[in-house]
């Protein structure tokens, strides 16, 4: 019983010295590195918008538009798509009219 109250404190001592630099506090906005890649230049237009992006000023990859979904969040979808999307009521009819067209 002697060994096992010495282990539990020698592993409380050893969590309690680690947990400072496993919880440090990161300055910047926390990007998922699988959002950034060679085919991925730039955050989704959810991540734009949640990191204090102007809706007009949100990029959406080459060839897609930004439309505003039913729920007032930012999507990059296809051209030729806005209209289906809009006869299923899952974008906005009103923005689809402002849809910026991004081009590499």
């Amino acid at each position: 019983m002697k060994y096992f109250v010495i282990f539990l404190t020698l592993v409380s001592v050893g969590i309690m010295l680690t947990m400072p630099s496993s919880y440090a506090q990161y300055g910047g906005p926390m990007i998922p590195s699988a959002m950034i890649s060679e085919s991925h230049p730039q955050l989704s237009p959810l991540w734009q918008q949640k990191f204090g992006t102007a809706w007009h000023e949100i990029v959406c990859n080459p060839r897609l538009s930004l439309v505003q979904k039913y729920d007032g969040s930012p999507a990059c979808v296809k051209e030729q798509t806005i209209s289906k999307l809009v006869e299923r009521g899952w974008a906005a009819e009103s923005e689809t009219k402002k849809t910026l067209e991004i081009h590499g």
